[in-house]
C-alpha cells in the first residue's frame, strides 16, 4: 500500500485568532514495502503529517490517498464541488487552476475512505503507548482490537498471543494486568495490541522515547522483522542512529514543508547545517576512516557488521 500526499495543507484551529498553519503543500510517496523516516526539528511539522494516513488528523485543503482510500477535508462529492467552484473563479491563478484540476482527478479516481477499514489496514504507535492499556488482563487487552473489528473471540485470542510473541511477552504475561508490568512490557504488550490488527501500514512516532538503549534496540528489531515480513513502516524520530540502521527511505521536514527526499547515506554524506541534525557517531567513525585512507564504500554500510564484513574483505584482497 503506497502513501501518497496531494497539494497537502493543514492547519490547527483554522479561521481562530489562535490558529496554526503547520503543513504547506505537502507533495509525497511513501513507497510501499519500504521503511521511511520523517526526520525534522521540534515543530517542523513530521508527527502532524504522520497522523493523517489513518485520518486522525484530516487536511485542511488537498487529498491523502492510502491505497484507494482518500482522506479528504470534508465529503467527497462536496469537496468536488468546492473544486469545481474555485476551478471556475476569475480570481484563481491559471497556476492554481492546474494545480486544483490535478487535485480533482486525484478526488475523482478513490473512494473516501470508511474510518474502521483505514483504520485496520493503519496502525499507530504513539510515543509511550502504554497510556493506552485500559484491560483486566494482557491477553484481553491485546484481543480488544481485533474483536472491536468484528473478529470471533478465538480468533481474536489466537491474533492477540500470536502479536505477543512478536513483542517478546511469553504465556506467563496472559492473566497478568497490564498495570503491574515494568515500563518496558506495557508498552510491548500495547504495541502488541496494534500488531493484532495485521496492519499493512505500521506508523511509529518517536517508539523508542524513554526506553534504555538496549529496549529501545529490542524494539527496533521487532519492527524491523516486520517490515521484512513485508509491512510498510513510517518513523518519526529525533534519533539519527536509528535512521542509519533502519531506514530505507528519508524525509527531511522543515517549518510544515518537505525540504529533502533521499537515503540515510546520501543524507549524512552531507547534512546542511539548516536541518540541525547530528549525524550519527557510527556513521562520522566510518567517515574518519574513509579520510584515513580506508577504501569504505559508506553508501553500502548501515551496522557494525556491515563495517566488519566489508573491512574483512577489504583485508583479504589485500593479500
Amino acid at each position: 500500500m503506497a502513501i501518497k500526499f496531494h497539494h497537502i495543507y493543514f492547519s490547527y484551529a483554522p479561521k481562530s485568532p489562535f490558529q496554526y498553519d503547520a503543513l504547506h503543500d505537502i507533495n509525497l510517496e511513501i513507497k510501499q514495502n519500504s521503511f521511511t523516516a520523517v526526520i525534522g526539528h521540534t515543530g517542523s511539522g513530521k508527527s502532524t503529517l504522520v497522523q493523517h494516513i489513518n485520518a486522525l488528523l484530516v487536511p485542511t485543503s488537498g487529498a491523502v490517498k492510502v491505497e484507494d482510500f482518500l482522506i479528504l477535508p470534508c465529503k467527497k462529492k462536496k469537496y468536488l464541488r468546492q473544486l469545481n467552484r474555485k476551478l471556475k473563479s476569475k480570481k484563481v491563478s491559471a497556476e492554481q487552476k492546474q494545480r486544483l484540476a490535478f487535485l480533482k482527478s486525484i478526488v475523482e479516481s478513490g473512494a473516501a475512505y470508511k474510518v474502521k477499514e483505514l483504520r485496520k489496514k493503519v496502525g499507530v504507535v504513539f510515543q509511550f503507548p502504554e497510556y493506552q492499556l485500559f484491560e483486566e488482563t494482557v491477553i484481553k487487552d491485546v484481543a480488544f482490537g481485533p474483536k472491536n473489528f468484528g473478529v470471533s473471540n478465538e480468533e481474536a485470542l489466537a491474533l492477540a498471543k500470536n502479536a505477543l510473541t512478536l513483542v517478546g511477552i511469553d504465556e506467563s504475561f496472559y492473566s497478568r494486568s497490564p498495570f503491574e508490568l515494568s515500563g518496558g512490557e506495557k508498552r510491548r504488550v500495547a504495541i502488541a495490541g496494534i500488531l493484532a490488527l495485521k496492519p499493512e501500514i505500521l506508523v511509529l512516532d518517536e517508539p523508542t522515547a524513554g526506553l534504555d538503549p538496549l529496549s529501545a534496540h529490542e524494539m527496533m528489531e521487532v519492527f524491523a522483522n516486520i517490515h521484512r515480513a513485508g509491512t510498510t513502516i513510517v518513523l518519526v524520530t529525533h534519533d539519527m542512529d536509528l535512521v542509519l540502521r533502519y531506514a530505507s527511505d528519508v524525509v527531511v521536514m522543515k517549518d510544515g514543508k518537505i525540504v529533502e527526499e533521499t537515503t540515510p547515506q546520501k543524507l549524512f554524506a552531507d547534512v546542511k547545517e539548516e536541518y540541525s541534525l547530528e549525524v550519527p557517531a557510527f556513521y562520522a567513525f566510518m567517515q574518519a576512516l574513509v579520510q584515513r585512507g580506508c577504501p569504505l564504500d559508506i553508501t553500502k554500510i548501515n551496522t557494525v557488521s556491515d563495517l566488519a564484513k566489508m573491512v574483512k574483505n577489504l583485508k583479504e584482497q589485500a593479500k
